[in-house]
C-alpha cells in the first residue's frame, strides 16, 4: 500500500515538473522574442511555488522540504542543465 501511494506521488511530481518545464519552454522562447513580461513571469512564478518548490526548493536548487522524502534526489534547475533534451548540448531547449 505505502509503495503503490509512493509511485503516485512520483507520477504527480514528475507530471508537475513537466509541466514546469513546458513554462519555462515558452519563457525562453518569449524572452528571445521580447515579448515577456512582469505578468508571465509572476505566473510562472506561482505555478513553482504551488507545485515544484516543495522537493527543488524555493530557489530551485533540488532542497526542498520533501526531497528527502523520494528516492530520486530533485534536480539542482540553476545550472539549466536538462535531463531530456532534443537539442544538442549547450543550446537552448525549443517548443
Amino acid at each position: 500500500m505505502k509503495r503503490a501511494i509512493k509511485q503516485w506521488v512520483l507520477v504527480f511530481a514528475a507530471l508537475f515538473f513537466a509541466l514546469q518545464v513546458t513554462i519555462e519552454i515558452a519563457a525562453l522562447d518569449n524572452l528571445r522574442q521580447g515579448r515577456l513580461d512582469a505578468q508571465k513571469l509572476e505566473v510562472g512564478r506561482r505555478v513553482f511555488e504551488q507545485n515544484c518548490a516543495i522537493c527543488h526548493g524555493p530557489l530551485g536548487d533540488g532542497r526542498g522540504m520533501a526531497g528527502m522524502m523520494v528516492r530520486t534526489k530533485p534536480r539542482d534547475f540553476r545550472p539549466g542543465i536538462f535531463k531530456f533534451r532534443s537539442t544538442p548540448t549547450g543550446s537552448l531547449p525549443t517548443d
